[in-house]
């Protein structure tokens, strides 16, 4: 009898054991290859609504309130994946990364509490995840961490308020890393180099690199917003009225592409550049598109816009 139970109790414990493993096992988040990014520079640089992975464009929707969709490159076949205002995203591997803003949420019980954080859920929506509820900015995924900025504050349950700074969280969700107590945008990344444009002391091109939580400027200039592309650095220059200019990576001269002052603008994979003109006359105020040395400049729509992201399309 004694022998029984035994044998009993025995195979239950290792029933419980392996489920136990299966669990470990099927939640574990899969590690990306090396140099994956989750979106691009210019697109990060401008709310992340859009990007595209294998075939596929991940997007915010703006006809349904910033909703998560998936879409064809030819913007057939439109699913919606989840029902929450979103920006910052991120598609790699098995998931899609985000940023969920509570304030635009439509949900009937989005009144018991703020839902604005970093969120992660897999390709077809399902098992959202919250990562980190707090306000963020300029969400990167690198590899198998993502960085972003962020304000800490005693209502936020930090222990107090240092100001903006660069965070991490790997993908694992192993809690938040302070990098830099620096306001660093976290939109290019290269082998473990975040490039970006200085705001406190000056407006140089930076390098922060994220193995060895250093700072160093790698040109000196007037930079706001910079894209990195093909072996060229485009950028706004607060110094030129804001102008856009670009220079080969990393030493080479500024040129001038465009006498507008622009308000923001996105490099495209068909060798455009996309940027909305700024003017004091309403009726100059265009979305503009031009080639990447600033030749064939033409205007695209007239209006004030924001937000310029691309895909392939």
């Amino acid at each position: 009898m004694k022998s029984k139970n035994t044998i009993t109790l025995a195979s239950i414990i290792a029933v419980i054991v392996l489920i136990m493993v299966l669990v470990v096992v099927f939640s574990r988040i899969p590690e990306n290859p090396a140099g994956t990014l989750g979106n691009t520079a210019g697109n990060i640089l401008n709310k992340g609504l859009f990007t595209e992975v294998n075939g596929k464009v991940y997007f915010a929707n703006g006809n349904d309130n910033g909703a998560l969709y998936v879409m064809n490159p030819d913007e057939s076949d439109a699913k919606m994946l989840v029902n929450h205002d979103v920006c910052f995203i991120n598609v790699a591997g098995k998931y899609i990364y985000y940023y969920e803003r509570s304030d635009n949420n439509t949900d009937a019980l989005s009144f018991l509490g703020r839902n604005m954080g970093i969120y992660r859920c897999s390709l077809k929506g399902t098992g959202s995840y919250c990562m980190q509820k707090a306000p963020v900015n300029y969400i990167c995924l690198a590899d198998n961490t993502l960085y972003y900025e962020y304000f800490a504050t005693k209502e936020n349950g930090d222990p107090a308020d240092s100001g903006i700074g660069l965070y991490s969280i790997v993908i694992q969700n192993k809690g938040k890393n302070l990098l830099s107590e620096e306001p660093v945008v976290p939109a290019n990344i290269s082998n473990g180099q975040i490039y970006y444009a200085g705001q406190k002391k000056d407006h140089n091109l930076h390098a922060f690199s994220t193995t060895t939580n250093t700072d160093a400027s790698v040109i000196e200039g007037s930079f706001w917003n910079p894209i990195i592309s093909a072996g060229y650095v485009y950028y706004m220059n607060p110094s030129e009225n804001y102008k856009l200019c670009r220079r080969s990576f990393p030493n080479g001269d500024e040129e001038i592409l465009t006498d507008d002052r622009i308000d923001c603008f996105n490099v495209a994979a068909d060798d455009k550049i996309y940027y909305q003109k700024n003017s004091t006359e309403l009726s100059e105020l265009a979305l503009k598109r031009m080639n990447l040395d600033g030749s064939e400049p033409e205007i695209v729509l007239s209006g004030n816009f924001t937000n310029i992201n691309v895909t392939s399309r």
